[in-house]
């Protein structure tokens, strides 16, 4: 019924324009009557996809002021250094500071070393307790069995012991990089792989490649088996051994919080332990991978010029953010955009 009532309504208007002034006049009316309502209608509809499309382009063109770059800090760290070597360290640097450095990267990782033998004798009793495998465990002269609040305590000291290995190795890897870096720049290329071996044995897979018999090559049929060789190996040694240790773990923690043995606490424990191991893996990740950042270098152009030219830094900001600003006025004066 009030469909019908608005209907007649609309038909009692549409008709009393038409009757007064005309049919002419009465459809120019309504149509501009109507045209403010359909151009607001529009720009509501369309305002999303413009504001898409606009901060999609402000981002475009602020990276081209402001390039982004992805850089491990490995990465980083090297760029640092080039410029320093180049510069004030060009007589600093030296195979004494390189052999320094490597012996206080080994000292840590002795440390290193050490934590993960406790870690993983922890680990290796509580399991096979788990296992119903009677063991005993003796650390420091402490002999341990398996009691009640024996599995929480030693989970919380393991876990506190991996949070500052995971320190140390962080700080190894910089180490490690600043090595690599150093072994590039300062040994010479005859003896840059003798040092490669020597201070990172982990990371070579035997063989040898001549630096001054660069006509001795080895066959395309032995460098596949090389290279084929160790990818099989990493795969088969590597990847089940961590995703075993993980999954073992996660039972150890699902066994803690199940079996509740110090009640309330053994809960809290497991949860302190999984939050923990959460925020290991976010930590290893910011501290190995591609993170990135902002090159503000056009600053660094800004501040040289107000000291060389600084009547031509007006000129120069408008030539650097002139297409920011002239698409902002545009969006301005199509009214999607305050002044």
């Amino acid at each position: 019924m009030l469909f019908v009532a608005a209907l007649a309504g609309v038909l009692a208007a549409y008709w009393w324009i038409v009757s007064k002034y005309g049919y002419r006049r009465a459809k120019a009316s309504i149509a501009a009557a109507s045209k403010p309502f359909y151009e607001r209608t529009k720009f509501l509809h369309s305002y999303p996809f413009v504001m898409t499309a606009y901060l999609l382009r402000k981002r475009r063109h602020w990276n081209e002021i402001v390039p982004p770059l992805w850089l491990s800090p490995g990465e980083l760290m090297a760029r640092d250094l080039e410029l320093y070597i180049t510069d004030e360290g060009k007589n600093q640097i030296d195979i004494a500071f390189i052999e320094g450095l490597a012996k206080s990267r080994d000292d840590t990782l002795a440390i290193v070393k050490k934590q993960l033998i406790v870690s993983l004798l922890i680990f290796v009793f509580l399991f096979s307790n788990y296992l119903a495998i009677n063991t005993e465990i003796n650390i420091a002269g402490f002999s341990l069995k398996y009691a009640k609040g024996i599995a929480e305590g030693l989970m919380l000291i393991s876990n506190l012991l991996s949070i500052y290995t995971l320190l140390l190795q962080s700080n190894v890897y910089l180490m490690e990089s600043a090595l690599k870096f150093l072994i590039g720049t300062v040994v010479p290329a005859e003896l840059k792989q003798l040092y490669q071996i020597r201070y990172f044995p982990h990371e070579h897979f035997g063989g040898y490649t001549p630096f001054n018999l660069p006509h001795i090559t080895q066959s395309p049929l032995t460098s596949s088996l090389n290279k084929y060789t160790a990818v099989f190996f990493l795969l088969i040694l590597l990847v089940p051994a961590y995703f075993i240790y993980l999954y073992c773990y996660l039972l150890l923690i699902i066994d803690i919080w199940s079996a509740a043995r110090l009640g309330f606490w053994s809960r809290a424990i497991a949860i302190y332990i999984g939050l923990s191991g959460i925020c290991g893996l976010l930590f290893l990740l910011i501290t190995r991978t591609k993170l990135r950042y902002l090159d503000y270098s056009v600053n660094q152009e800004i501040e040289l010029l107000k000291q060389v030219a600084p009547e031509n830094v007006n000129a120069r900001l408008q030539q650097i953010y002139r297409r920011l600003n002239a698409d902002r006025q545009s969006m301005i004066d199509r009214g999607y955009l305050r002044p």
